[in-house]
C-alpha cells in the first residue's frame, strides 16, 4: 500500500519537473522569437551564414531570397508554440521536438559554414 508520504513526495516531483519544464519552454521562445527578429531586421547575417555551409551550397539555398523568411516564420511559429505549450500540456513535448530538429538542422548548416 502507498503511503501519504511517499505520494506527497510523488507529487512535489511532479510540480517540480512542471516548473523546470516552463522554464525550459520560456527560454526556448524567447531563443526562437529573437532569432526571428534577427532574421527580419539583419536577414544579411543569415544570408552569409547560409552562403558559407556547404548543405545551404548544395542545395542552392544561399542564392535564394526566401530561406531567410522561412527561417523567420519558422523561428516565431516555434516560439509561439512554446507559449501556447505553457497551458497546453500536450503540445509540450511536440513543441520542444520541434525546436529540439531545428536547433540541429541549424547546427548542421553552422558547422558545415565553420569546417
Amino acid at each position: 500500500m502507498v503511503q501519504i508520504g511517499q505520494i506527497r513526495r510523488r507529487a512535489e516531483g511532479r510540480g517540480w519537473d512542471a516548473r523546470l519544464e516552463a522554464v525550459l519552454l520560456l527560454g526556448v521562445a524567447a531563443i526562437f522569437m529573437a532569432n526571428a527578429l534577427a532574421a527580419v531586421l539583419e536577414p544579411h547575417s543569415f544570408r552569409s551564414l547560409l552562403g558559407g555551409s556547404a548543405i545551404s551550397r548544395a542545395l542552392r539555398l544561399h542564392l535564394a531570397w526566401w530561406p531567410t523568411m522561412v527561417i523567420a516564420a519558422n523561428d516565431a511559429a516555434v516560439a509561439l508554440v512554446a507559449v501556447a505549450a505553457l497551458g497546453l500540456r500536450r503540445w509540450r513535448r511536440p513543441a520542444l521536438a520541434w525546436a529540439g530538429l531545428w536547433l540541429a538542422v541549424a547546427a548542421a548548416i553552422k558547422l558545415t559554414s565553420v569546417i
